[in-house]
């Protein structure tokens, strides 16, 4: 009867383990401007204001999203075909600010004549030009789910990665929104625009860095030539936060707490 119960007893053990809910970690980085008293510049009359988007934002907003129509998500069977509206967004996997520009000059500030990088601390690649919206509809072929479709070369998936593609472009192409950077962006004398800004770098690797707007006409002729430009930096600071999620409770811990898993 000992033995019996000693092997009801880890029997029991071993189901109750087993059974247990399996903790799950997550790692979630979010930027903002350092210090954050700099989110605001202002030099001879232009003023940039700069505040980072983070994915959750970019998901909820229907402004940066595109209905699609999903069928059998990543699935070539018809028979297995399963039909379901999900949201895209060419945002999304990206680093994204919402800028707002104010044009105290006397003159049209036209952002096609500047440029805006981002260069990362850690990275010896070169600055990452911000995306405008030719460079935004190259980059709609290149979604992961647009090139597993692609790759599959059947009519359908064909079919379900066009739609994918037209969705994408619809984000962009909507008159509803603003790319900050975008050749046409003219911002009238003492007037302000506001837009976003996006670049082609994972939120989730990045480092933290420093966003710069170069060749802000400030000063023109009576002829419209530039004769003075400025330079603007934003320092971006990555900041990192970890959690563990147990059944129905998910807690914040610390990075050591992390690391150790």
């Amino acid at each position: 009867m000992r033995f019996f119960n000693l092997g009801l007893f880890l029997f029991t053990t071993t189901l109750i383990v087993s059974c247990a809910p399996v903790a799950k970690f997550q790692r979630i980085v979010d930027y903002s401007v350092d210090p954050p008293d700099k989110t605001t510049q202002t030099k001879q009359g232009v003023s940039i204001k700069m505040k980072y988007i983070d994915q959750d934002a970019i998901k909820n907003n229907r402004l940066y999203t595109q209905r699609v129509l999903s069928a059998g998500f990543l699935t070539t069977e018809v028979s297995e075909l399963k039909s379901k509206d999900v949201y895209v967004s060419p945002f999304l996997g990206k680093l994204a600010f919402d800028v707002t520009i104010e044009n105290n000059t006397d003159h049209i500030l036209r952002m096609g004549d500047a440029r805006v990088v981002y260069v990362e601390n850690q990275s010896m690649d070169g600055p990452v030009p911000a995306l405008n919206k030719p460079l935004l509809m190259q980059s709609a072929e290149d979604h992961p789910v647009v090139l597993h479709y692609r790759t599959k070369g059947s009519p359908v998936d064909d079919a379900i990665a066009s739609s994918w593609v037209t969705a994408l472009n619809k984000v962009y192409l909507s008159n509803k929104l603003k790319i900050i950077n975008d050749f046409g962006m003219e911002i009238f004398p003492h007037f302000s625009a506001s837009g976003i800004l996006v670049f082609s770098v994972p939120p989730e690797k990045a480092t933290g860095g420093k966003v710069s707007f170069f060749d802000i006409t400030t000063k023109v002729d009576n002829a419209g030539n530039p004769t003075e430009k400025e330079h603007f930096d934003f320092a971006i600071k990555a900041n990192e936060r970890f959690f563990r999620t147990l059944g129905q409770e998910t807690v914040e811990i610390t990075s050591e707490e992390y690391n150790a898993q």
